[in-house]
């Protein structure tokens, strides 16, 4: 199986880099072909990484098809570049799964214009899985956005 993780720079610090980390690692040693791409730059602000990403999103995804993506999600400009990065996977017609890390994700969409709430919301509902690392977000995307989700 081919898996394509999509995520902040894993040169960078914080929890998000060290869950993509041991990831790749413990990727590495199955029988599982993963590739990674960044979204971000190791350091400051910098839209480049990004655009160089989505270029790499479009090679992997006709030259090296996976079977799935994996995204890495926090919150702010995480979000908007997951959902362009979702936007593109759908037109490939290739599944994601969504990976939250984020405890600010809640704030974020609760203080987003509802026009954004829907886009994320649409993101979520699109993608085969959406991985929480707490209970209390599960709760909240329960609720707003996944009313049968077990």
């Amino acid at each position: 199986m081919k898996i394509l993780i999509i995520g902040q720079n894993i040169s960078a610090g914080g929890g998000l880099v060290e869950v993509e980390r041991a990831m790749l690692d413990n990727f590495q040693t199955s029988q599982l072909d993963c590739s990674f791409i960044s979204t971000t730059p190791k350091k400051g602000k910098s839209a480049l990484p990004f655009l160089l990403a989505l270029f790499k999103l479009v090679l992997q995804v006709t030259l090296n098809r996976p079977n799935i993506a994996h995204l890495h999600m926090a919150s702010r400009g995480s979000t908007y570049r997951k959902i362009v990065i979702s936007v593109i996977l759908r037109l490939f017609r290739l599944p994601y799964i969504v990976h939250i890390h984020s405890g600010e994700f809640l704030d974020f969409f609760q203080n987003s214009p509802t026009l954004v709430k829907k886009i994320i919301t649409r993101t979520l509902k699109n993608s085969k899985q959406v991985i929480v690392l707490s209970e209390l977000i599960k709760t909240h995307l329960k609720i707003n956005i996944y009313r049968d989700w077990e």
